[in-house]
């Protein structure tokens, strides 16, 4: 009988030392968003930001189009 219990509490003393080193230590701070460099900004800078970015890049092309309507048609800018 005796074996038994020192058996049994030598089995639970196992397990929660082995819980104990599961368990470890959590980094419970949100990782930080990743942005975007041109959509995550304000909206009125996203074109100046796109075309810098692509200047920057000098490996991509960048097209931009922009239409102005009115009552006697319709004029249409492209920069490439």
């Amino acid at each position: 009988m005796i074996r038994r219990s020192a058996l049994v509490g030598a089995l639970l003393a196992t397990a929660s030392l082995l819980l104990t080193a599961c368990s470890g230590t959590e980094d419970t701070a949100a990782p930080a968003a990743a942005t975007h460099p041109v959509f995550d900004q304000k909206l009125d800078r996203q074109v100046f930001l796109a075309l810098r970015r692509t200047q920057q890049a000098r490996n991509v092309a960048f097209t931009q189009t922009i239409t102005f309507v009115s009552k006697k048609g319709r004029a249409v800018q492209i920069v490439t």
